[in-house]
């Protein structure tokens, strides 16, 4: 037998015998009968017709927690392990058993507690046991923050920075001389509410909706014509759980964004999305992602045939994470293509791009992030002759801390974008630098 089955057959023998302990004998037969064959539903009616008859059985109680957990039911199974250990504080399975779904459910702070105090009481026995291997991942995972440390239906991001962009109009290397350095300010607003919640509301996606609000202003007065403001909203549905033995999130997204640009409406975007998470091993994280993008400008171009810009455009990506160092370095990785079918000839386009990223969590709190990219676009039905193809080129550097408190945050970033085009006018050097703080309860 595996190591595996092995731990199975000891667990179900100490939960049989607990069943023993505490029940008539015609009862643990159908619950051991019931257990044997994974009806964990009808299990959960002997144990709670028990439990009316004995209501002060602790043991009854974590049984049917156990009996929940079978079914996914994490709600319930922490009332029924909460209940049991009321009943006896002195429980050590007990603990153990709320402190798995209490981390489940994302409460990583007092499940770390519950499984101190099962090392504390009972250091000798398999409870403690386990809790010690299990204890060093839980704090880190809950010093990283990769996990809410209490699941909340609502969040909110606030932002804003000031940049020197040193070619606000990306401005051709062949064009004449001018004056293209200009400095904004931007600010960013982005807020949702989950209307159910997976890890509070288990048989239930979880479904989120959202808004969205962007808005620069530059200092100086020829470049107002390139303010950008933009507002939209969005609504994700989204799963996670097993898939054949893996841990898989999957999801689908619709979203829609109105922009202006100079005080002028420039375009409207209609989106909708799918994505696949899959984790098949501790550490690295894969993601399959479809977008379609129905987009829509306001300014009508004099040959529309040739120059318009509306249409379908799609993108297919692939990419990766992997977590290193204790998830203190995360390295990621990707391939996306995107093709369009939009009304005018000249902007009908395929582009493949790739990109890698690093993010190192450094002493201090402080946390240093790298991206580098590289995309191919082929304006395929361009005319005239040399038909366009660009490569471009952007790296991407920020640097930043918490300042009072974890909500907030200070960042030093910078962006350089070098495009390399067959067509003269669509060569172009851009760098941007920046500060920004942002606030995030």
């Amino acid at each position: 037998m595996s190591a595996y089955g092995r731990r199975v057959t000891h667990r179900c023998g100490i939960l049989f015998f607990m069943i023993s302990t505490c029940m008539h004998a015609d009862i643990w037969t159908s619950v051991g009968e019931a257990f044997s064959t994974s009806n964990y539903p009808h299990a959960r009616t002997l144990l709670e017709n028990a439990i009316e008859e004995n209501p002060t059985d602790a043991d009854l109680h974590r049984i049917l927690g156990i009996t929940h957990l079978r079914t996914d039911d994490f709600v319930r199974a922490e009332q029924a392990f909460r209940e049991a250990l009321r009943l006896n504080p002195d429980s050590v399975a007990s603990r153990y058993d709320l402190a798995r779904v209490l981390a489940t459910r994302g409460n990583l702070r007092d499940a770390e507690t519950l499984l101190e105090e099962v090392v504390q009481l009972a250091p000798e026995s398999v409870y403690a046991a386990r809790a010690g291997e299990v204890l060093p991942g839980l704090r880190q995972l809950r010093e990283t923050l990769l996990v809410e440390d209490q699941p909340k239906r609502w969040r909110l991001f606030l932002r804003t920075g000031v940049e020197q962009d040193d070619n606000v109009t990306a401005r051709s290397r062949s064009a004449s001389e001018g004056t293209e350095t200009t400095n904004r300010i931007l600010g960013s607003v982005f807020f949702s509410y989950r209307l159910s919640d997976q890890r509070i509301e288990p048989a239930l996606p979880t479904l989120e909706l959202g808004g969205s609000y962007y808005r620069t202003h530059h200092f100086d007065d020829p470049f107002e014509a390139f303010d950008v403001e933009s507002m939209g909203a969005r609504g994700t549905l989204s799963r996670n759980g097993r898939l054949f033995g893996i841990w898989m999130d999957a999801g689908l997204e619709a979203s829609y964004t109105e922009t202006d640009l100079g005080g002028d409406p420039f375009n409207s975007d209609l989106g909708f999305g799918s994505h696949l998470s899959l984790q098949p091993f501790r550490g690295l994280l894969t993601t399959l992602k479809f977008t379609a993008h129905d987009k829509s400008f306001d300014r009508e171009p004099e040959f529309p045939e040739f120059f318009s810009r509306d249409g379908w455009e799609y993108e297919a990506s692939a990419a990766f994470h992997l977590y290193l160092l204790r998830n203190r370095l995360i390295l990621g990785g990707g391939y996306a293509y995107l093709w369009n079918d939009v009304d005018g000839a000249q902007f009908q386009l395929n582009r493949h791009r790739v990109h890698g990223s690093a993010t190192l969590s450094l002493p201090a709190n402080w946390r240093l992030a790298l991206t580098a990219s590289h995309a191919n676009e082929d304006y395929e039905n361009f005319v005239p002759e040399p038909k366009r193809d660009d490569d471009v080129l952007t790296l991407y550097a920020s640097l930043s801390r918490p300042l009072w408190t974890p909500a907030w945050r200070a960042e030093i970033h910078g962006t350089h974008t070098t495009a390399d085009s067959s067509r003269d006018f669509a060569e172009y050097d851009r760098s941007v630098i920046g500060v920004a703080i942002s606030w995030s309860p």
